[in-house]
């Protein structure tokens, strides 16, 4: 009896030991919730898990709507990483930045009319505000988190006549932004990937290279070096595209006055870093514990 009691007991400790190691495995391996709100900088915003994994960048041939620079289709994977809910409305932008450039007035409102250049200079300030690492997405982030999964021309399938349900766009929003995180989500929880303001991304635009672990393209030359060879301006519509020698950063999602073609899961479009009309953005973070 006395060793099958002592057996007992040194089972129980091993047990104990194995979860124990167990949890302290997981506490550094994956994020302890789906969500989080980042307050520290007093700004409210949500962000959210978005689980690292593999797919298929841009869009077939078949796609209807469908660009060259969309093409080929390849094979990306990704870490896990953190995404804003919604894009970065503009009393968060003010709070943070002490102005409001947005020709569309309202609080929670996107903040439009934001340069890649200041878009940069918010995360480089809420980094230093919460003491953690903010900056955009990359354009494969970006793409990755609006699919949510989907491989469809838009995260919910095929039908332009079903993007109203998720999107402000150039049949549905009157001329102008409305708020933030009106619209149904992604199925990963995100708002607004598709219209309702451009979303600046980190990378420099060039054609797409073949499957691979992806990265942010030549993020590092940002500011006012990387300015267009290919028109950069566009305004709202979203700028010029090149064919294999981009020097502009990208810009994903549509807007409130574009139609549905550009409002698409794999539309991808250059501007001048120093241009800002009609663009704003959400913000991204390596998928790191807080």
């Amino acid at each position: 009896m006395r060793k099958l009691s002592s057996v007992l007991v040194l089972s129980a400790l091993a047990c104990a030991a194995l979860t124990r190691a167990e949890e302290k495995t997981a506490e550094t391996s994956a994020p302890a919730a789906s969500s989080y709100m980042e307050n520290r900088a007093g700004l409210n915003m949500n962000m959210i898990w978005i689980e690292g994994g593999a797919f298929r960048m841009g869009s077939p041939e078949s796609e209807v709507g469908r660009d060259k620079d969309e093409g080929p289709t390849h094979t990306v994977t990704l870490p896990g990483f953190w995404m804003g809910a919604t894009e970065v409305a503009q009393a968060q932008y003010e709070a943070l930045m002490g102005n409001n450039p947005s020709f569309n007035k309202g609080e929670n409102h996107p903040v439009e009319c934001v340069s890649w250049e200041n878009a940069m200079e918010f995360c480089r300030k809420l980094s230093d505000a919460a003491g953690t690492t903010y900056t955009l997405p990359s354009e494969a982030q970006w793409e990755y988190a609006c699919r949510a999964g989907s491989s469809s021309r838009f995260c919910f399938g095929d039908s332009d006549r079903q993007l109203g349900d998720y999107a402000w766009h150039g049949e549905n929003a009157g001329k102008q932004t409305h708020p933030v995180g009106k619209k149904k989500p992604n199925a990963w929880g995100l708002y607004d990937m598709h219209g309702n303001v451009w979303e600046w991304c980190l990378d420099l635009g060039g054609p797409y290279e073949s499957d691979s672990t992806h990265g942010a393209k030549g993020a590092s030359k940002g500011g006012s070096e990387a300015v267009s060879k290919h028109g950069g301006g566009g305004g709202s519509e979203g700028g010029s595209k090149g064919s294999s020698a981009w020097t502009c950063h990208l810009m994903r999602g549509g807007s409130w006055l574009n139609d549905p073609r550009k409002c698409r899961s794999a539309y991808r479009v250059g501007l001048s870093p120093d241009t800002s009309v009609g663009v704003g953005f959400r913000v991204a973070r390596p998928g790191v514990l807080r």
